[in-house]
């Protein structure tokens, strides 16, 4: 015990914290005989690390690589990046930390580890004097790909540590000090820190190049004994959510029965849920079964702040001209929905601690307002990928697609999943399609040709806000925003006046607002030429191969001046501001010119004395890594000789080394011009960077009309959408009323017909639908043979009703619909979430979602409810639901069944005027063959018409999918003996 105090007070200062292990190893070292204690003890698999104590003459102390764990490594002293990185990873312990050292970023101990087989990067390590630390790394230019792969690919959290050189004021003063390498690293201290933390929902690198999709970012506030009871389906929650690259952000607050709908409308790339509900397994959906949905998503269980912070402590995050807007909505919110903005922003703030988020004034959704689609019925109808290949190619919004900017993309995908419930604003859209429609050619082709000319507004701003982008940003913006000038101006004096109902745009042309000023003060200031020549160079490199990520940092990187390697390079600089912008860099180009003249006359000078005098080849200046700015004399052996005395022939010249034919001067005239033409590069790159910081402020400045005008360039952009789909397509203009009644007359599946048209030429054939919403037929039982077209007929008409409610025109020759506040589908198979159930439990539980949220002025479509378990049972299931869905919900019901005539027998007396069967059939294209139709001879009929289909013809199906004849022979005749 008394040697444990003495080793304590010897190594306290290093090993503070040193485990009992430590002490126990020095006992036994004091207890063994010197001539083992000696021999370095080695094993293959363990590395021995040897710490010397010497006192009272003992043998050095040998500890295991087992007793030095990386929390007791730590306190040995060590570099100072390495304490750095150690502290970081003990801080943020579920995070991968991503250090910048230099222009690499690297892991560190146990993490090198475990990640760089994961990355594919080379582990290695370094020797330090508290032992050998294993790391790996790669270039800061690929940061975004390796932070990609660990959050994407892995899904991993990454703790991103940047270092930040903070310059010597006074060291800075005398501007006409002719500074040396030394001088520059001297004056320069290095400090790091956490710049981000990056998830699926603050991965801002790839949100900024993934263009056609938002990147949201989702808060979810439960009631604090929310999972102390059992669900409510009426418990009232908060839901904010955020993209980051555009700076939207909105809040809503809804009920329990619409969170997984409003979820899927949203589709986050991240959920936030209060640690506190780790241990409660919701995804598990033990509590709420609809919860098993949030397994399709990236769940971060977060710990909300213990101190309760009001809405001004967060007014930095936002736009700094918004902050009286900030305050009348923040005043405005209730309880839930200000506390999912509170946490939201706490996340954001927390995560992006170096970024300037610059949000948009946050807004408000109703779900009064919209359309519910849960996740079944979106994935159901492929609004936005397809059941089979998961792809956008083949769904709803690939075949509706004809928008021309990536910001309507976004906005086409957002409309789709969210269907306006207001009759108002449906019809307005209608009517703009429909005049946009109209004059095609003269009004909107010419739209389309402003809108292709404009870029991502609101991401190329926030990237200005992160501190990103560079003259390339600045021109496709203000370019962008001299095109949208163009279209307004276009719109005043072509659209208005071919237009019957001028009113219709004015508020769409009232909010478009252009700083022209500032566009053109840019453009006259920026050389774009140099710029356009540097980036056709670029593409044409192998560096441009990849992302547009890549020739932004390239192009970045061109205009931070690095000193060049000779007199050539040194004057061949590529400016990218012209000398005009300001009075500064007017100022700093004529003394550049200036000394470029007095360069000229030294070169004379020397041309003079050296070449045509002493007879040398010739010289050059050169800026040395070694030796600063030197002077290179070539010349032939025998010249150099006849020179020997050549020190006093050109005692200006100091000799630095050489060859027979090459010699090195220090010539104090170029050294004293060469520093100050690099000063005065730098101070001119240095000029052109803050003019064009101050572009991109002064654009930040005016983030509030920027996005308005944004806002109605994508609204213009997805209705020009509409009427160019209408034309391809030929589509008609829905009526849409207050009613509950659906008459849409031969109606059609818009992404089936385009599939025939494509792939097989074929015809697709059109149906009706008549459902009425009071006393009227309000439910379809639909019956006809296995692909017989049951399942796209119910599909079809879901898909008109969004169509129309987004305001687009609909694949009709006449459609009347009342306004369908939910639309629900229990069609085809489950997805994999709910693993541990059976099929048919799958099934009941997403019927029953149906049952319980389906209102008067809901659609919901059914196919085979019941299949799922034997016959008698599953009639039995079928028309219960059937029951509850013309007795309870009233609802329009499309259901389609094989069990028609057991159906039509059980159907009460006093609904039978509410429901209308309907039928598709197989028709034999020859004569029957005795009492069984020749199934290897008949066609499809797929128009409905009223009846009930007795037969699935599950034979035909079974003959087309290509059976064996044995199979198919044996199976006929078994169905004739079932049938007797």
């Amino acid at each position: 015990m008394a040697f444990q105090l003495i080793a304590k007070g010897i190594l306290g200062k290093q090993l503070e914290r040193t485990t009992v292990c430590f002490f126990n190893q020095v006992l036994r070292c004091c207890s063994r005989p010197a001539s083992t204690l000696s021999q370095k003890q080695s094993n293959s698999h363990e590395e021995i690390i040897s710490l010397n104590l010497s006192f009272d003459q003992r043998t050095p102390l040998i500890l295991q690589k087992d007793d030095l764990k990386p929390e007791t490594i730590k306190n040995v002293s060590m570099p100072t990046v390495l304490q750095q990185v150690r502290d970081f990873i003990d801080k943020y312990e579920n995070h991968v930390v991503l250090t910048q050292v230099g222009s690499f970023y690297e892991l560190y101990f146990e993490q090198a580890t475990l990640y760089a087989g994961k990355l594919n990067l080379t582990l290695t390590s370094k020797k330090y004097t508290c032992g050998v630390i294993p790391f790996a790394g790669f270039p800061s230019s690929q940061l975004s790909k390796y932070v990609k792969i660990l959050v994407k690919d892995y899904g991993h959290s990454v703790v991103i540590v940047d270092q930040y050189k903070k310059p010597n004021v006074l060291d800075r003063l005398n501007e006409s000090a002719v500074p040396s390498k030394d001088d520059e690293i001297s004056s320069l201290k290095v400090v790091r820190r956490v710049s981000r933390i990056v998830t699926p929902g603050t991965l801002l690198d790839e949100a900024f190049e993934n263009l056609a999709s938002s990147t949201f970012l989702l808060n979810v506030e439960f009631p604090s004994t929310a999972f102390e009871n059992l669900a409510n389906l009426d418990m009232k929650l908060g839901i904010s959510w955020t993209d980051i690259s555009t700076g939207e952000i909105y809040v809503q607050r809804v009920y329990l029965k619409e969170l997984v709908s409003a979820i899927t409308r949203i589709k986050p790339s991240e959920i936030l849920l209060d640690s506190r509900l780790a241990k409660y397994h919701i995804e598990n959906g033990e509590w709420f079964p609809e919860f098993v949905e949030l397994k399709k998503y990236f769940l971060s269980y977060y710990m909300k702040p213990s101190r309760h912070r009001t809405f001004d402590t967060f007014k930095h995050l936002f736009s700094i001209n918004d902050h009286k807007r900030y305050h009348l909505f923040t005043n405005s919110v209730d309880t839930w929905e200000g506390a999912a903005l509170r946490n939201l922003l706490t996340y954001v703030e927390e995560h992006l601690p170096e970024c300037s988020t610059n949000l948009q004034i946050p807004e408000r959704k109703c779900s009064s307002e919209i359309m519910q689609i849960d996740s079944r019925t979106s994935a159901a109808l492929e609004l936005h990928n397809t059941v089979r290949t998961n792809s956008v190619r083949g769904s709803l919004l690939s075949v509706m697609r004809r928008t021309v900017t990536t910001s309507g993309t976004r906005l086409l995908s957002q409309w789709i999943s969210a269907p306006l419930l207001n009759v108002e604003e449906i019809r307005r859209r209608h009517n703009i399609v429909e005049f946009f429609s109209k004059n095609y050619s003269v009004t909107t082709a010419v739209i389309e040709n402003y809108l292709k000319k404009i870029y991502d507004v609101t991401k190329i701003l926030q990237k200005f806000s992160m501190n990103k982008g560079s003259y390339i940003e600045l021109l496709q913006l203000s370019h962008s925003l001299k095109s949208t000038k163009s279209l307004k101006d276009f719109l005043l004096s072509k659209a208005l006046t071919v237009n019957k109902d001028p009113q219709r745009f004015e508020e769409i042309i009232h909010d478009i607002q252009v700083d022209e000023s500032l566009v053109n003060e840019v453009l006259e200031s920026i050389e774009e030429d140099k710029i356009v020549t540097f980036m056709e160079k670029l593409e044409h490199s192998n560096a441009a191969s990849s992302s547009f990520g890549k020739s932004e940092r390239a192009l970045s990187s061109s205009f931070s001046y690095q000193p060049k390697l000779n007199n050539r390079e040194l004057f061949s600089q590529d400016w990218y501001i012209k000398p005009n912008a300001s009075s500064k860099l007017k100022r700093l180009h004529k003394q550049f010119n200036s000394l470029v003249k007095e360069y000229d006359d030294l070169y004379a000078s020397l041309q003079l004395k050296l070449v045509e005098k002493l007879g040398f080849k010739n010289f050059e200046f050169k800026i040395s890594l070694s030796n600063g700015f030197v002077l290179q004399v070539n010349g032939p052996a025998i010249v150099w000789k006849r020179y020997s005395n050549f020190a006093k022939i050109a005692p200006e010249l100091e000799f630095v080394q050489g060859k027979s034919t090459k010699k090195t001067f220090q010539f104090e005239p170029w050294t004293i011009l060469g520093h100050k033409l690099e000063r005065t590069i730098f101070q001119i790159r240095e000029e052109e960077e803050c003019i064009m910081e101050n572009f991109k402020t002064r654009f930040i400045e005016d983030s509030y009309a920027l996005r308005k005008t944004a806002a109605v360039l994508d609204y213009l952009d997805v209705l020009t959408s509409f009427a160019k789909l209408s034309v391809e397509k030929n589509l008609i203009c829905p009526e849409i009323d207050d009613s509950k009644n659906i008459e849409i007359h031969q109606g059609k599946h818009i992404v089936v017909e385009d599939g025939l048209l494509n792939n097989m030429a074929k015809r697709f054939t059109a149906n009706d639908c008549n459902l009425t919403g009071n006393k009227g037929t309000k439910t379809w039982i639909v019956t006809g043979p296995n692909m017989g077209g049951k399942s796209t007929f119910l599909r079809q008409n879901a898909i008109i009703i969004i169509l129309a409610q987004i305001g687009c025109f609909v694949p009709c020759e006449h459609c009347k619909i009342g306004i369908v506040d939910k639309i629900f589908s229990r069609v085809g198979s489950a997805d994999d979430l709910y693993n541990e159930m059976s099929t048919f439990m799958v099934e009941m539980i997403e019927t029953n979602y149906i049952l319980q949220g389906a209102t008067e002025r809901s659609l919901a479509i059914l196919d085979e409810v019941g299949r799922g378990t034997n016959g008698r049972e599953g009639v039995a299931i079928a028309y219960g639901t059937l029951k509850h869905l013309i007795s309870k919900n009233k609802c329009k019901t499309l259901f389609a069944t094989h069990f028609g005539k057991e159906l039509q027998k059980m159907i009460e007396p006093n609904d039978r005027s509410l429901v209308g069967f309907y039928k598709t059939d197989l028709i034999s294209t020859e004569d029957s063959d005795g009492e069984q139709e020749n199934f290897r001879s008949s066609k499809y009929d797929h128009r409905l018409k009223p009846g009930i289909c007795t037969k699935s013809d599950a034979l035909k199906v079974a003959y087309e999918a290509g059976f064996p004849e044995y199979a198919l022979n044996y199976a006929q005749e078994a169905l004739k003996n079932i049938e007797k």
